[in-house]
């Protein structure tokens, strides 16, 4: 506060409840002096009236008691006059003063008091007992007011005089009380300022007699302390500024130091990796001569003796190999020279050979195993078939190793799917030993093992979990594990996976093939009979299931009436450690002669060979456990003999099934080398597609404004113009009508360009020189149409090909709307953003550049309100943020924002922090992404 402040508030505190007292004071006078002046008016009053009508009037002078009574009235000097009237105003009377008539004239008749003049009057009959005569008479006394009034100006020039002299006294004090109380301040003030901007060379003086001597003298000493202390401040920054330099100039000198010992143990890194590279791959050539011999020996006569050695040597040989190639593995992932193929692969078929491989370990441990796929999933897709092979098997061999008795489930779902693309989950789930925590958080860290002292029960290198996550992470997918001690695991992995576009339009795999069909499945096993019941049902078929053996013909019988059973599944196992086979003979004897019901007969290969000479003349047939989809879809039409009429829900038995006729298919291909034009065209021959080549980008456009294709094989280098201004064109030509696919072939590696490649308008990619094979498999993948002429006869059979043709058709249903997983897709994801739109490019461009110009903004927002937990406002921008990204082809950014917006709206902030950097950085990746692509002309080829 100001000193000028300061004395003004001092003086109101002084002079304000000084105005109020004397205006109270002076208020509480007056109102005396007039209740006082009332009171007098009204005894004056009290007493001539009482007096007056207290003797008899009479107009005698010489007997005139009410005249001495007037008279002694006026005497006191408060009466003015006394008349007595009629009641008409005829005087009859008057004493003191004279008072005129018309005064009081219109007043008589009712007692009253007015004021009139300088005098105040007031009239009351006199008594009739005073009263010599029968006529009413009236007395009118006027009291003079002039007294009254000069009272009261006596007091009001009292109040006047005694009020100013209490306000000079006040205003007097006041000020010499301001003055010593705001002169030190502003002092103590002005010193207090000069100390905050670091000036303590001047104290602060005031007078000795101040009351505020001790607060300026505390003030100085502090000031004093103040100053000593920066200084010894400053001192301390500059020495530790030198510090902090000498410091830097060490650090840097580390940092340089570090960064080419770093360098140098990268080097050393790379060309280990490379040394165990390259000898890993040296060894394996005399292992594999070693096995090779090894199998010719077998082939010679040997003792028993020998026999042993040359299987101990073998096997040896083939552990030896196993390392090595997992040592190869390791060192490629390592250096990054471990490169995934793009090729088909059929999952089912993929899971098959996976299990037949460890079939033989799992049945010594006699450990069930189990698949269950689900029936969305497509059986033809596109990636590295051995790869994941390679992953599966090492997960598998994994729960082999660590499970001594249950079961081992093999699972697969769709985890999320776009346009081109499946997002498959692989579940290996075990009833083994299980992990602990902090067994499960190094677990996929190199060269670790769950037991790695001297006595542990299980081998190994440690490296096949590594080298799984390494092969995951180039397969767009994450890998984990779910377990609790002594409870089993579940290791899980994602791989993204390309799709067919007819995948979109069936059901699902094998779908509505056994419609019509009453299965009933007998296995004690709860997991074997759900895993038997998922594909049936899946198929169409009705199911009912027991687990007690005595119960598969009461439930036969009980059907038979209503809807009689076509075929019995049964395991070979009364339970899980007994077998017999007496009473599978008899089974299968009633089911075949009683109820006319074929039997499929699950079991190992060893009980097999015991059954199959005592089941020769019945029908049965037998299927090894591992249990196969495939192989048991084909078994049971082969033993319905099942297969397609143009109702899909009636069934005809028949022998025989003639391939489907080849539909004819149009395909451009464009090529600018002769050589690879001629081979690609002999090629399409060979698989009898009418084929059109052309050797520019100009000649393709000419056919495509003449023609109809469907199906483009473009070249990339062209002169002139190249295939992707090529593919432009042909976009902008394809204003309506269906969209032709494109694929590109590249000499070039697919992975570096198919991203380039499918944003500039491209569907799919071939890398030369291209195989007949891969050509097939493209065609087939984009138009729809088989391309073999031959029947396959397994995987599936040509009846359930056929039946798949048919109920595609009978039985179509939507699939899942497109989603993407965050990690796999693309920043941008080019055909998403078209397909939101419509198809429509300039608006998906306009969406997208939109989108992009609010980001730097929620950047800000996001981390600000996060910063200040503003949880609400925080929501209100992600969810907008979603919004816009809901028409962008943004896949990432809106599966992260969906993410969060969910959990603000559910009030989740355990995980915020990581999810909002996850954001912040897809959203730089989003702005990186933009500034290296141009989105008119990404979005201007269609």
């Amino acid at each position: 506060m100001k000193s000028q402040s300061v004395q003004t508030e001092l003086f109101r505190l002084i002079t304000v409840p000084v105005f109020a007292a004397c205006f109270i004071l002076a208020s509480t006078f007056f109102y005396l002096q007039k209740s006082h002046i009332e009171d007098q008016f009204s005894n004056n009053k009290h007493l001539a009236t009482e007096l007056l009508n207290s003797v008899v009037f009479s107009n005698k002078a010489s007997t005139n008691p009410f005249a001495e009574a007037a008279n002694a009235l006026l005497a006191t000097g408060d009466y003015r006059s006394i008349v007595v009237s009629s009641a008409t105003g005829q005087q009859i009377a008057s004493y003191g003063l004279p008072l005129r008539t018309h005064s009081y004239q219109t007043q008589l008749g009712v007692e009253s008091q007015w004021t009139h003049e300088d005098s105040l009057i007031y009239s009351f009959p006199l008594k009739k007992s005073n009263l010599q005569s029968s006529t009413p008479l009236w007395v009118i006394i006027a009291i003079d007011k002039r007294s009254w009034a000069i009272s009261e100006y006596q007091g009001t020039i009292t109040i006047l005089l005694a009020g100013s002299l209490c306000l000079f006294l006040t205003f007097y004090f006041a000020r010499r009380f301001r003055d010593a109380l705001a002169t030190p301040l502003q002092k103590i003030e002005t010193g207090l300022r000069d100390f905050l901007k670091g000036n303590f060379e001047k104290s602060i003086t005031i007078e000795p007699s101040s009351v505020f001597k001790d607060l300026a003298s505390n003030i100085n000493r502090l000031g004093a302390l103040q100053k000593s202390a920066n200084d010894e401040l400053q001192l301390n920054i500059d020495q530790s500024t030198h510090e902090l330099r000498e410091t830097l100039e060490t650090v840097e000198i580390q940092n340089i130091e570090l960064d080419i010992a770093r360098k140098s143990a990268l080097q050393a890194s790379r060309v280990k990796s490379e040394f165990l590279a390259n000898t890993s791959h040296e060894i394996r050539t005399p292992l594999n001569g070693i096995l090779g011999f090894s199998e010719l020996l077998r082939k010679t006569e040997l003792n028993n003796q020998q026999v042993d050695y040359l299987t101990t040597i073998e096997e040896s040989a083939k552990g030896l190999l196993t390392i090595i190639n997992d040592i190869l593995d390791f060192s490629r992932l390592e250096i990054g020279t471990l490169t995934l193929e793009y090729k088909p692969v059929k999952i089912r078929q993929l899971i098959e050979d996976t299990l037949k491989l460890q079939t033989p370990a799992a049945n010594e441990k006699n450990i069930r195993m189990l698949t269950i796929i689900d029936h969305d999933v497509p059986e033809n897709l596109l990636g590295d078939p051995l790869r994941l092979k390679q992953v599966l098997s090492n997960l598998v061999s994994n729960a082999i190793k660590f499970t001594d008795v249950g079961y081992i489930l093999l699972g697969i779902s769709k985890d999320q799917s776009s346009e081109n693309q499946f997002t498959l989950k692989f579940r290996v789930t075990d009833s083994g030993i299980g992990l602990s925590q902090d067994q499960q958080e190094r677990l996929f860290d190199p060269f670790t093992q769950l037991d790695s002292s001297e006595s542990r029960l299980h081998g190994g290198t440690g490296l096949g979990l590594a080298i799984a996550k390494g092969l995951v992470d180039r397969m767009n997918g994450t890998i984990g594990v779910e377990s609790t001690l002594g409870k089993g695991a579940t290791f899980w992995f994602t791989s993204t996976l390309g799709r067919s576009p007819s995948a979109s339009a069936k059901q699902s795999y094998l779908a509505g093939t056994l419609r019509g069909v009453h299965a009933l499945v007998f296995d004690h096993s709860n997991m074997g009979r759900m895993e038997i019941t998922h594909y049936l049902t899946g198929w169409g078929a009705k199911v009912c299931e027991t687990s007690e053996m005595e119960d598969i013909e009461p439930q036969i019988s009980f059907f038979s009436n209503s809807e009689p059973v076509d075929i019995a599944i049964i395991d070979s196992m009364i339970d899980i450690k007994t077998f017999d086979r007496q009473r599978i003979c008899e089974h299968v004897t009633q089911l075949n002669h009683r109820f006319n019901i074929p039997v499929i007969i699950l079991a190992p290969s060893s009980i097999q060979r015991i059954l199959e000479p005592h089941l020769a003349d019945t029908n049965s047939l037998f299927i090894n456990r591992p249990l196969f989809c495939n192989k048991l879809h084909q078994t049971i039409c082969e033993q319905l003999e099942i297969v397609a009429t143009e109702n899909i829900e009636s069934r005809t038995y028949l022998h025989q099934h003639e391939p489907l006729e080849q539909q004819q298919v149009n395909i451009l291909a464009v090529d600018d080398n002769p050589a690879n034009l001629k081979l690609v065209t002999e090629l399409l021959k060979g698989l009898n597609i009418n084929v059109t080549p052309v050797e520019s980008g100009e000649q393709a456009i000419t056919q495509i404004k003449d023609a109809h294709f469907d199906l483009i094989l473009m070249d990339i280098q062209m002169p002139s113009m190249d295939g992707i201004e090529t593919t432009g064109h042909i976009r902008e030509l394809e204003t309506s009508g269906p969209r032709t696919p494109i694929i590109a072939l590249t000499a070039h590696a697919v992975s570096e360009q198919k991203s380039r490649l499918l944003l500039a308008g491209m569907d799919d990619c071939l890398s030369k020189p291209v195989s007949e094979s891969e050509l097939r498999h493209v065609i087939e993948r984009w138009t729809n149409v088989t391309i073999a002429t031959k029947v396959a006869t397994t995987n599936p059979t040509p009846v359930a090909s056929a039946l798949i043709e048919h109920s595609s058709n009978a039985d179509k249903t939507g699939e899942n709307q497109p989603a993407t997983d965050s990690k796999a897709a693309a920043i941008v994801d080019r055909a998403l953003g078209l397909s939101l739109t419509n198809q429509n490019p300039s608006l998906a461009g306009d969406m997208l550049s939109m989108l992009i110009e609010t980001l730097p903004d929620v950047l800000h927002k996001s981390r600000t309100q996060y910063e200040n937990k503003q949880f609400d406002e925080l929501q209100e921008t992600v969810h907008k943020l979603h919004g816009g990204c809901c028409y962008c082809g943004v896949p990432r950014l809106k599966a992260i924002s969906e993410q969060i917006d969910k959990n603000l709206q559910k009030n989740k902030y355990n995980n915020l922090a990581s999810e909002i950097q996850l954001l912040e950085a897809e959203i730089k990746n989003l702005l990186q992404w933009a500034e290296e692509h141009d989105i008119d002309v990404l979005f201007s080829d269609d």
